[in-house]
């Protein structure tokens, strides 16, 4: 999907597209707050809580981006990447993690990732920028 360069809440008389996000982080209370944050920022988001149900989430729906956590119990976050990746879903990923996100990005090839612990306004500036959106002045 092609979003506008800026993100006015409204477009023309009308409500822009909101660009499509999936959580999929086993930690309930961080993906709340990480959900809160970003729909302030204007996107849509959806949660999981495991690595099937964000599997299960993503193979039913187009997401514009997805935001991956590494350690979960049962699927891991390389697991849901590759099975993503397997399958021929291609969607953006960042990579969330306490341990070492930034190597965990180059071996899998995902768009972009975060350390946690993190600022939220940084994970959604974040996203805009993987999305090429540019944030409202």
């Amino acid at each position: 999907m092609n979003f506008p360069t800026t993100r006015p809440s409204i477009w023309y008389g009308e409500t822009l597209p909101q660009p499509s996000v999936l959580i999929v982080d086993d930690d309930r209370g961080l993906s709340s707050m990480i959900a809160f944050v970003l729909r302030s920022y204007g996107f849509s988001v959806d949660v999981a809580n495991s690595g099937d149900e964000g599997l299960g989430l993503v193979s039913a729906r187009a997401y514009d981006a997805v935001v991956l956590d590494l350690r979960m119990p049962g699927k891991d976050g390389r697991t849901v990447f590759r099975e993503m990746r397997s399958v021929g879903i291609q969607t953006p990923v960042l990579i969330l993690s306490a341990y070492d996100a930034q190597r965990a990005r180059e071996e899998l090839g995902a768009e972009a990732f975060l350390n946690k612990p993190f600022e939220p306004d940084v994970l959604a500036e974040s996203l805009q920028r993987m999305l090429g959106i540019q944030p409202a002045s």
